[in-house]
């Protein structure tokens, strides 16, 4: 969101120390776990991608992929600094992962796909990726809650002012209840009979997490 490379490192460190408990909630409920090999989308600053490279173990494997190179180079010193050995970063587009390998256990992102054109083409291009029975978790906002009971003018005037520079900014303020509900209707826009991938669970509020069951799940279809 800042168009200073360092400004936009602290703000996502800032954020990644709010968000990384949840996020682990939300990844470990979803069965990410030791060995499996993940692809994070929109990495960033590199949060996500070593969150899951401590879930998966040293037996595991983590890509980010992200699109600016300065970021890449910034997550790459980090993961460096931190001693994770299975976790790399590249360069490229999460709309389209051109050049990405597949055979993955998991994809995951945070707060990615409010950023892309048509995230739930980004999905199924991702789904494409993952083996049989793999796990697609991705935690996206709903910026449109009231911010403070009761909403006085200021609160509401500050919130307005927030959602239109969203609005101009093309960013999609509401990604996670819309996503969860276009994915059920366009099932991963048909890639559910070539991947395996169908809707397993969603968390209400501001994440949510699709998979195929895995066997012996009892845990319905879109159950939360």
């Amino acid at each position: 969101m800042f168009a200073d490379r360092e400004d936009e490192q602290h703000r996502l460190e800032r954020q990644a120390e709010l968000f990384d408990p949840l996020t682990e909630r939300v990844f470990r409920a979803a069965g990410l776990g030791p060995g499996m090999r993940v692809l994070d989308l929109g990495s960033g600053a590199g949060d996500v991608a070593m969150l899951a490279a401590r879930l998966v173990g040293s037996d595991g494997e983590v890509v980010g992929v992200e699109r600016d190179p300065d970021a890449v180079a910034a997550a790459k010193a980090r993961v460096e600094r931190a001693g994770l050995s299975n976790v790399r970063f590249v360069q490229g587009d999460v709309q389209t992962l051109d050049g990405i390998e597949g055979d993955l256990d998991a994809v995951v992102g945070r707060l990615v796909l409010m950023y892309l054109h048509d995230p739930v083409a980004a999905l199924a291009r991702a789904a494409q990726l993952l083996r049989p029975g793999g796990l697609v978790c991705v935690q996206e906002g709903d910026m449109t809650y009231d911010w403070a009971e009761p909403m006085t003018p200021l609160w509401k005037q500050v919130r307005g002012w927030f959602l239109e520079t969203l609005t101009r900014a093309r960013v999609a303020p509401r990604m996670g209840p819309v996503t969860v509900l276009e994915l059920r209707r366009q099932r991963l826009a048909g890639t559910r009979a070539a991947t395996g991938v169908r809707s397993r669970r969603w968390c209400q509020g501001c994440s949510l997490g699709l998979g195929q069951r895995r066997p012996g799940s009892t845990a319905a279809d879109g159950a939360p």
